[in-house]
C-alpha cells in the first residue's frame, strides 16, 4: 500500500465496502446458478463426464466460500476504517468554531 494514501471521504470507503459485499454475494449467486444449471444438464448426459463434472463443482465450492468470506472480511475492515474516518471528521468539526 502506498505511504501517502489519502482518503477523500468516509462515504467513498462506505461505498467501496458495499461493493465488496455485493461482489461476495454475486460470486456465490453465480456459482449456485452454474451448479443448478450443470445439475439440470448432467441428467441428460449418459457418460461418466456428468458425475466427474459435478464432483469438480462440489470440490470447488469450498474455494468459492473462502473467497466470499475473504471479501466479507475485507468489507468489515474497510467499513471499520470508514467509521474511523467519519469519527475523525466529526470530532474535527466539534473543535472548529
Amino acid at each position: 500500500m502506498a505511504n501517502n494514501t489519502k482518503v477523500r471521504s468516509a462515504a467513498e470507503l462506505y461505498e467501496f465496502s458495499n461493493h465488496l459485499r455485493w461482489a461476495a454475494h454475486d460470486l456465490n449467486e453465480c456459482y449456485q446458478k452454474v451448479k443448478e444449471h450443470a445439475a439440470d444438464y448432467s441428467q441428460q448426459w449418459t457418460d461418466e463426464s456428468s458425475a466427474a463434472f459435478m464432483q469438480l463443482l462440489e470440490r470447488e465450492e469450498h474455494i468459492i466460500k473462502e473467497i466470499e468470506q475473504e471479501f466479507s472480511n475485507f468489507e468489515n475492515i474497510v467499513r471499520k476504517r470508514a467509521d474511523m474516518v467519519q469519527e475523525y471528521v466529526s470530532r474535527g468539526k466539534m473543535y472548529r468554531v
